[in-house]
């Protein structure tokens, strides 16, 4: 059939008809479709070809960990060739692989080992092992350029670097997280590795010398966060594969920041495996033998493609993809589907003007839904010269985004969120109001209307404590949120309103460093908490303590050092979440205080009694020798008068005498 081109004038709602002769294009790039190009397959009996697999320019690598083998295919134009398939008799060989320009490396988790192999221009040769006494290690490998990293499952992961002659001794990363190391992703001097069983992920950067933490990101628990992991340019995609979730985060220069999260709720493992290269991520779900491809368009994350093949039984176990090619393995039928983005026969070109009047060129039938009303009016210039067909086109508003909730007290959430999606359009129409549904295991679904547009967060309340709810929203255009003015409804978030804090919390100390505890049931509901969780902290922090108490006892009894304490209690529910924390402050004196503040205390009291007995002594002698003194010199003049007059009185009767004596 001969081509035909059409012209779509788009007229706005209120009837304006412009014919745009200066404009600017609003899309960069036409949308694409991936058409299967090949299926790679393997022979071997017992195979689980496709376990894993990776891309490095026009190699293509898939191991089969069950025949202790690796397969090597090189790209030729438009043809997939096998050009090595190096075999090994140690169990488990090939259990992960992965291939970066001229280097290879195998995963031996069973032995504990790696492999590094090195291609010479013509095949693919052994050129260095590793060995470590970390359990399970080469469970995860990761190559890019001359820096490989292999992790285990006992938290352990080592970094190696080709220094264009020889592999160094490599440095140990080691045990932020439990299971850390059993997933592994490098990019030149960036390392990520997921501990999902602990749902964290870990990123290092290497500052010339040394690889440090640079970042701790953190899922939902028992999410499985970190399941899988791959980074390409700035830019890591994370999978979460039990609550089916996958995680983009974009560095800006100093921080890693979430870009934005999608969910797939039906699809079972949903984000077991991950592939990014460029803008386009491909992200698994084998449980449900399914593919996703999304493309990055400058603002957010779009789902291009969902692939499927329902004559697979593993479909999804293995993702890679380069440039405009992706793979996706079936290791349980051992076979490796390449596909291919190619333009869509016929895309849409679209012009932006001031008054939000559009111009579009459509170049295919395959029209991108648009987040707007819109009355269409096809034109086929070249048939019938006049309106072939016109229709109105009513698109709903997307659904919000970036949906989050958290607990506020034990009877509200906070729910936060941004603006609705807009695909193509810079602006939509102004919204009426938002709706939020909630809805326990037992109540019917409510709803609550937000009719201030352009809030971006609202508390929930009134909820009944301890309940399991289910949150989601919409946006509406119009009062009656019908039909076309109700937006998507978001994706079902659900949480469970937390305790409040414990009543009455009270200690106290006896026997100078025992503290006792006491409190009562948190406040503001009736159900009890599984147990409590009560902590203490010295504020110097050299001692510190962690206890679980059965919900049936409500005192707390331990023997603490000679300091001031900090005393945190909250309640718990099974599943180990944790309500607000009550918290006092105790100090605790020892016997020992008390008797060396006696003994400074009778220390201080001699201290001063003595110097002021010594020296009363000293002025009491000083005294009685002076009055003696001056007694003995009183003395001394009394017997100095009273030889004196005798003296004279002799002289006188000798006088007399002679006198007498005359006469």
């Amino acid at each position: 059939m001969q081509k035909i081109f059409y012209f779509l004038i788009f007229f706005s709602i209120f009837g304006i008809f412009q014919i745009i002769s200066q404009t600017n294009d609003y899309l960069s790039s036409p949308p694409f479709h991936w058409e299967l190009i090949d299926v790679l397959i393997s022979n071997d009996s017992s195979s689980t070809f496709g376990y894993s697999s990776s891309i490095s320019e026009n190699i293509y690598v898939f191991s089969d960990y069950y025949a202790y083998k690796v397969y090597i295919y090189e790209k030729n134009g438009s043809n997939f060739n096998l050009k090595q398939v190096i075999a090994d008799s140690n169990y488990d060989f090939g259990y992960s692989a992965s291939v970066s320009g001229n280097f290879l490396i195998v995963g031996i988790p069973f032995e504990k080992d790696v492999c590094i192999f090195k291609y010479n221009g013509n095949s693919w040769v052994s050129q260095k092992n590793y060995s470590s006494l970390s359990s399970n290690f080469g469970y995860s490998v990761s190559a890019s350029g001359n820096v490989t990293v292999s992790g285990s499952l006992a938290g352990f992961a080592k970094v190696y670097r080709y220094n264009g002659s020889v592999w160094d001794n490599g440095q140990g990363l080691s045990e932020p997280a439990t299971y850390f190391g059993d997933v592994v992703s490098v990019l030149e001097d960036v390392i990520v590795i997921g501990a999902d069983s602990d749902d964290e992920a870990f990123i290092y950067r290497y500052n010339g010398s040394n690889w440090n933490l640079e970042k701790n990101l953190s899922g939902t628990t028992g999410s499985h966060f970190g399941s899988a992991i791959s980074i390409s340019g700035n830019v890591i995609v994370i999978g979460a594969y039990i609550s089916k979730e996958a995680f983009w985060y974009r560095y800006n220069g100093s921080d890693w920041n979430l870009e934005q999260n999608v969910s797939q709720p039906t699809v079972e493992y949903f984000g077991v495996s991950v592939s990014i290269s460029g803008n386009v991520t491909v992200i698994g779900a084998y449980s449900d033998n399914q593919a996703f491809i999304y493309r990055f368009n400058e603002t957010y994350w779009n789902l291009e493609q969902n692939l499927t093949n329902e004559t697979t039984s593993c479909f999804g176990r293995s993702v890679s993809n380069i440039d405009n090619i992706a793979v996706v393995t079936d290791s349980g039928l051992k076979r490796a589907y390449i596909y291919k983005a190619v333009p869509s026969k016929m895309y849409l070109k679209m012009f932006f003007i001031k008054n939000s009047t559009l111009q579009f060129i459509l170049i295919f039938l395959e029209i991108t839904i648009i987040q707007f009303k819109l009355k269409l009016v096809i034109l086929n210039i070249f048939e019938c010269g006049e309106p072939c067909d016109s229709f109105d086109l009513l698109t709903r508003i997307g659904s919000v985004q970036n949906l989050s909730v958290s607990n506020q007290t034990s009877s509200s959430f906070n729910i936060s969120w941004d603006y609705p999606n807009v695909e193509i359009i810079s602006e939509i129409p102004q919204l009426d109001h938002y709706l939020i549904f909630y809805q326990d295991s037992i109540e019917q679904s409510q709803n609550i209307s937000i009719n201030n547009s352009s809030l971006k967060s609202f508390i929930l309340d009134n909820l009944g404590c301890r309940k399991e709810y289910n949150i989601s929203m919409t946006s509406c255009r119009t009062f009656l949120c019908e039909g076309e003015d109700e937006g998507e409804i978001s994706n079902q978030i659900t949480m469970i309103t937390k305790f409040e804090k414990v009543e009455n919390l009270t200690c106290s100390i006896s026997n100078f460093t025992e503290i006792n505890c006491l409190w009562n049931s948190p406040i503001n509901c009736s159900e009890n908490p599984f147990y409590y969780n009560l902590s203490y902290q010295s504020i110097s922090e050299n001692d510190s303590g962690n206890y679980s108490i059965t919900s049936t006892n409500k005192t707390f009894k331990v023997e603490l050092e000679n300091q001031e304490y900090q005393i945190n209690i909250s309640g718990c529910d099974s599943n180990d979440k944790c309500g607000t924390i009550s918290t006092i402050t105790i100090k605790t004196t020892s016997p020992q205080q008390k008797d060396s503040s006696s003994t400074n205390t009778t220390g201080i009291i001699v201290g001063i009694i003595v110097p002021v007995v010594v020296i009363g002594g000293i002025i009491l002698i000083l005294v009685i020798v002076r009055k003696k003194r001056k007694n003995k010199n009183k003395d001394k003049n009394k017997d100095k008068e009273s030889k004196k007059p005798k003296k004279d009185k002799s002289k006188k009767d000798e006088k007399e005498l002679k006198n007498d004596l005359d006469i």
